[in-house]
C-alpha cells in the first residue's frame, strides 16, 4: 500500500482567550485525500482549532505544520495563499454582492485564469450558475451554503476546512451538502470538517477525532468511533 503524503500535523496545541483556555492539548494529522472529522459538543474547541489553523488565533503552545512547513505564526493571508481554505460556520457570504462576486472573492489571490475553478463549482452546484447575477443574500439557506463551499473551492485548496456545514439546514439539504462533500472526497479533495451532527459526519468520513473540553481525547477510523460505546452514548444517542 502506497503511503499517503501528510498535509497537516498539529502537535501539542494549546490556545487561550485571555484567562479562558479554549484548547488544552490537541494532536492530530490529516493525510492527502483524507476526509477527517472532528466531533464534540458545543464549546469543545473545534472551531477554535480551525481559526488557529488559519492564523486568526496564535497558540500559546504547540505547532502547526502544513505541506511540510511550520505555519504556526504565519498570517492568515499567507496560509490561505499556501493552499488552505475554509467554509466558515454561518457561511460568511457577502449578502449584498452577487453570487458571481462572492465566488470571485474566493480566488482573490489566484494569479491565473479562474475559468476552470468556476466551471468546477458550477458543475457541483448548477443552481449557482443559474443565479450568478442574483444577490447572495436572497438565496435560500441551502443555496448560501453551496455558495460558501463554492467560494472556498475557487482557490483549488490543498486542504478544505469546513466548520459545521449542516448547521441550520433542513435534513434534505444536509443530505445534499454531504453528498457534495463525498463527491469532493472522491475527487481527491482533502477535507477537515467539524460537526455537531456526529452521526452524519462519522457516516461519511474516513477518520475522526473526538474533542472534549479542549482536548482531543479519542481518534480512530469513523467506523471505530461510531461503534465505540462512549462515543455512542455521548454523541450518537445510543
Amino acid at each position: 500500500m502506497v503511503k499517503k503524503n501528510n498535509i497537516l500535523t498539529v502537535q501539542n496545541l494549546a490556545v487561550s482567550y485571555g484567562h479562558i483556555q479554549a484548547i488544552k492539548k490537541v494532536d492530530l494529522a490529516v493525510d492527502e485525500g483524507e476526509f477527517v472529522v472532528l466531533i464534540g459538543s458545543n464549546g469543545s474547541g473545534k472551531s477554535t482549532l480551525l481559526n488557529t489553523l488559519l492564523g486568526k488565533i496564535h497558540p500559546n503552545r504547540g505547532s502547526v505544520f502544513f505541506m511540510g512547513k511550520d505555519i504556526t505564526r504565519w498570517p492568515t493571508e499567507n496560509i490561505v495563499a499556501s493552499g488552505m481554505s475554509v467554509v466558515p460556520e454561518g457561511r460568511g457570504i457577502l449578502p449584498l454582492m452577487s453570487v458571481m462576486d462572492n465566488l470571485q472573492l474566493g480566488a482573490y489571490h489566484v494569479k491565473h485564469d479562474i475559468s476552470n475553478e468556476l466551471r468546477r463549482v458550477f458543475n457541483l452546484f448548477p443552481i449557482l450558475e443559474e443565479r450568478k447575477k442574483q444577490m447572495a443574500g436572497t438565496l435560500s439557506g441551502g443555496q448560501q451554503q453551496m455558495l460558501a463551499i463554492g467560494r472556498a473551492l475557487m482557490s483549488s485548496p490543498k486542504l478544505l476546512l469546513m466548520d459545521e456545514p449542516s448547521l441550520g439546514l433542513a435534513p434534505i439539504v444536509v443530505n445534499l451538502v454531504y453528498q457534495v462533500i463525498l463527491d469532493l472526497k472522491r475527487s481527491g479533495q482533502t477535507i477537515l470538517l467539524t460537526e455537531q451532527n456526529a452521526r452524519k459526519a462519522l457516516k461519511y468520513g474516513d477518520r475522526g477525532y473526538v474533542f472534549d473540553l479542549g482536548t482531543s481525547v479519542l481518534c480512530g477510523t469513523c467506523q471505530e468511533l461510531s461503534e465505540n460505546p462512549e462515543v455512542c452514548k455521548a454523541y450518537l444517542g445510543g
